[in-house]
């Protein structure tokens, strides 16, 4: 469990990002940073009792950045909260067109006329 807190702290876009750790009395420790909700280890006790990182996470923000995966190790998608003006005028249906940035995409609705959370990649 060495992970090196300094290596998180950086600012992105205008906010400070930093290293998180949760554990219980059972041996299980998560390390999440505050850049997209990320989980960047997770350390489970073996059969021996020492810990083991089933996580393939990074060792700092810069390599997070560097990604060619965006949201690698994300426990949220691109929306934490529902996309701005998510209500629309249009009867409810399941499957429906949405205009985001003047594209027009299909978006599936979770509870129709709110779409669900992280829809795909918006081009």
């Amino acid at each position: 469990m060495n992970l090196d807190k300094e290596q998180f702290k950086e600012w992105v876009k205008g906010k400070q990002t930093g290293l998180y750790y949760l554990q219980n009395d059972r041996g299980l420790t998560v390390a999440i940073t505050n850049y997209g909700a990320r989980i960047v280890a997770l350390w489970f006790p073996d059969s021996k009792g020492d810990p083991v990182d089933v996580v393939t996470g990074f060792d700092s923000i810069k390599n997070y950045l560097a990604s060619s995966e965006p949201y690698h190790g994300a426990i949220i998608g691109r929306f934490a909260n529902s996309p701005k003006n998510h209500h629309s005028q249009r009867p409810p249906t399941a499957i429906g067109p949405r205009r985001s940035s003047g594209l027009t995409i299909n978006a599936p609705c979770s509870a129709p006329p709110r779409l669900m959370r992280g829809f795909g990649p918006i081009r």
